[in-house]
């Protein structure tokens, strides 16, 4: 199976524990860069394109190129399963369903319907990718820099176009807000924001 994830800028703790999990399992890596990150240590594959963008259309846009099938991770999370079973054999797609549809962030005057996350994304059509890029490439620029690949991937998926299905367990994308935080049957864990800072003791819990 195939893991891609985007790097763009200097920091890379969270990239390589994720690679770290990834590679534990057996898993093939790619890493899609800017012209200036850093190669994560244990990657297979790394891809550099200059980022002339915002961030969430570069990093579409990247996706967009691969070849499927594969599956998008976030940086900061860990692998703590096998999950290739996240694929489906009559689906285009496999997203990670968010609980609370509904995203207001502080600069915005009304919530976003948004009920997919975007770091969990198994691709087995690159057509829906493509998809996503054309979508976003309509958006203005503060959406191509944050939230506009997930309004896309709601679109896209909403279109009728695409056999997609959800991964409505947490256990996909699980955010523990504590290391006592736990759930039956982890899948990913995925340390968004403030939580970042719980990774490494999670990284060594499962893999020492």
């Amino acid at each position: 199976m195939r893991v891609v994830f985007v790097q763009y800028g200097n920091n890379i703790a969270c990239a390589e524990m994720m690679v770290a999990s990834c590679k534990k399992l057996g898993y093939e890596v790619w890493q899609l860069s800017d012209m200036s990150a850093p190669e994560v240590r244990g990657v297979d594959r790394l891809e550099r394109t200059p980022m002339t963008e915002g961030r969430m259309i570069y990093r579409t846009r990247r996706l967009a190129e691969v070849e499927a099938p594969y599956v998008l991770l976030d940086t900061d999370m860990i692998v703590a399963q096998d999950i290739s079973d996240g694929f489906s054999p009559i689906h285009d797609v496999s997203l990670s369903w968010r609980a609370k549809h509904m995203v207001l962030s502080k600069d915005e005057k009304e919530p976003l319907r948004m009920p997919y996350n975007g770091g969990v994304i198994f691709v087995r059509s690159r057509s829906f990718m493509v998809d996503c890029l054309i979508r976003m490439a309509a958006m203005e620029p503060k959406r191509q820099d944050w939230y506009g690949d997930q309004i896309a991937l709601r679109d896209a998926a909403e279109s009728g176009l695409y056999e997609v299905k959800e991964l409505r367990d947490e256990a996909w994308n699980f955010c523990p807000d504590s290391m006592g935080h736990e759930i039956p049957n982890v899948r990913i864990y995925h340390f968004k924001g403030n939580r970042k800072a719980l990774m490494p003791a999670r990284f060594k819990a499962l893999y020492g």
